[in-house]
């Protein structure tokens, strides 16, 4: 049974339970929405129910879409990559090492005997990250007037980049799970460090001269902390 709340078009499942003497409501994983309802009840009490509480259901979809991983390779084979959504096609075997091909939104990838999609992914992804960061870490450098001694891109579970003592900027390859302009201020804040290293307020002034948006990027990138977590195996 299909119903409208606000511009969503969602897909309502009805379990009827002999011993349930009210109704209950849940919104599914992948979108759906359940009731559990004794055989006592109506379809239309069921829908009105469902309805009084709409302003739930649209919070548990935000709250759920924020939370959603970046990409599930159990359930899709897109994934993330700044700010787009590209088509993965793999073939197993008969490699000694990984082969890709980029055309338009899909990524072909040839993968090595023995070796999982997942880790094929990850070697990608790291190859992928050190092209971008060398590119736009210079050109944000340059435009600061800042200079660094390395690049490293790492498999952090905690961070989106750091930045040592020496000099040596650290950053995760999921940067480029996040668009374009999230990664940049992720490189706009770990340069600023190498001016001030801190969070002082000069430290978020020189951020915020980079990107005049820098509270509201800060604000979407800390919503996405548990990506961190996703396709650490």
């Amino acid at each position: 049974m299909e119903l409208h709340i606000g511009k969503r078009r969602l897909e309502l499942r009805i379990v009827w339970k002999q011993r349930m003497r009210n109704l209950r409501l849940r919104v599914l994983e992948d979108g759906r929405i359940q009731v559990s309802a004794s055989p006592l009840f109506s379809q239309r009490q069921i829908l009105d129910f469902v309805h009084r509480h709409r302003r739930w259901i649209e919070r548990r979809l935000e709250l759920q879409k924020r939370n959603r991983p970046p990409l599930d390779l159990k359930h899709s084979k897109k994934i993330p990559f700044l700010g787009r959504q590209l088509q993965v096609s793999a073939v197993n075997g008969g490699e000694k090492k990984l082969r890709w091909h980029l055309s338009g939104d899909r990524l072909f990838l040839w993968i090595p005997d023995g070796d999982r999609l997942e880790g094929a992914l990850k070697e990608w992804y790291r190859q992928q990250a050190r092209e971008f960061l060398e590119r736009r870490v210079a050109y944000w450098a340059g435009k600061m007037g800042l200079s660094y001694r390395a690049i490293r891109v790492k498999n952090q579970r905690s961070r989106w980049g750091s930045c040592s003592d020496r000099g040596i900027l650290n950053f995760n390859f999921r940067i480029l799970w996040l668009p374009p302009d999230e990664a940049d201020w992720v490189i706009v804040h770990e340069l600023a460090h190498r001016r001030y290293p801190n969070h002082s307020r000069e430290f978020w002034q020189l951020v915020q001269e980079y990107c005049p948006n820098s509270d509201g990027l800060r604000k979407s990138i800390r919503q996405k902390g548990h990506w961190l977590l996703c396709l650490q195996k």
